[in-house]
C-alpha cells in the first residue's frame, strides 16, 4: 500500500522537549581480541524523537484526526522539527502578507491573501547526493542568517548545521550532518523551517488522552521515513 502524507501544522506541534537525534544505526560486530570493539555503520542514517506535546482543548480534536488519517503505522507524517533555538519560534505566531516576497522560482507573490510564509534559501550550485556542504544565498529572507547547530531540510531530508561560513553579500557555505541524501540542484530551496516524514513505531503511539481539564500530553515516538 502506498504511504499517504499528513503534514502537521506548526502551530500543532507545541512540543515541551526537543529531543530529535540522528541515529547513525552503528551496529556492534563484538570485542576484538585484544579487548577493543568494533562498530559497523553500513546502513542509511535517519532520525529520530520522541516529542511530547502540549494541546489545550481546541486542538486535541485535530490531533485525533490527525492520528486517525495516519491508520497507526500506515501512513507517514510531514513534521515541523521545531526547537527554541530555531528561527521558526519568530515565525509560528505570525502572519504574512507576501506581496512583494519572492518565492521558489525567483517570481514575486502579487497576493494579499495572509499565509503561513515558509522561508527559504536558495542553492546556489548542484550539490551531489552524500556531500557534507552547501553554498546558499539567504537574500530571500532579510532577517536571517544560518546558525552552527540549526536543523534545516531539503526535499523533507532534515540535516544538522555544523560549521557556517560567510562567503559574500547574503551568501554562505554550510557544512552539514548527515550528508546529504539527495542530490540537490542550483536554484532549489532549502527550508529554515525544517521538515521530516516520520512513522510512528507503534499503532497507540501519540494517543491524546484528556482528563475532565480537556488537557493532554501526548508522546510520540516517531522514526523516519526512508522512502
Amino acid at each position: 500500500m502506498q504511504a499517504k502524507v499528513i503534514t502537521v501544522q506548526r502551530s500543532l506541534m507545541v512540543s515541551t522537549t526537543f529531543d530529535w537525534d540522528i541515529d547513525w544505526r552503528g551496529k556492534s560486530s563484538g570485542d576484538t581480541n585484544a579487548g577493543g570493539s568494533e562498530v559497523v555503520y553500513g546502513n542509511f542514517p535517519r532520525w529520530i524523537g520522541t516529542p511530547q506535546l502540549g494541546l489545550c482543548q481546541e486542538v486535541i480534536p485535530q490531533w485525533r484526526a490527525l492520528r486517525a488519517t495516519a491508520r497507526g503505522r500506515v501512513n507517514a507524517y510531514r513534521i515541523p522539527i521545531i526547537d527554541a533555538f530555531s528561527y521558526a519560534r519568530k515565525m509560528t505566531a505570525k502572519v504574512y502578507d507576501l506581496q512583494g516576497i519572492k518565492g521558489v522560482g525567483g517570481l514575486n507573490f502579487t497576493s494579499h491573501t495572509p499565509t503561513e510564509f515558509q522561508p527559504f534559501m536558495l542553492v546556489k550550485s548542484d550539490v551531489s547526493k552524500g556531500a557534507t556542504s552547501v553554498v546558499v544565498d539567504v537574500s530571500p529572507v532579510s532577517d536571517y542568517a544560518p546558525q552552527v547547530g540549526e536543523v534545516l531540510s531539503n526535499k523533507d531530508w532534515p540535516f544538522i548545521v555544523t560549521e557556517v561560513y560567510s562567503t559574500g553579500a547574503n551568501e554562505y557555505t554550510l557544512t552539514v550532518e548527515p550528508p546529504f541524501r539527495e542530490a540537490i540542484l542550483q536554484g532549489e530551496v532549502i527550508d529554515i523551517i525544517p521538515y521530516g516524514l516520520f512513522k510512528v513505531t507503534s499503532d497507540t503511539s501519540g494517543n491524546p488522552s484528556y482528563g475532565v481539564n480537556l488537557r493532554s500530553t501526548p508522546k510520540f515516538d516517531f522514526v523516519e521515513w526512508l522512502r
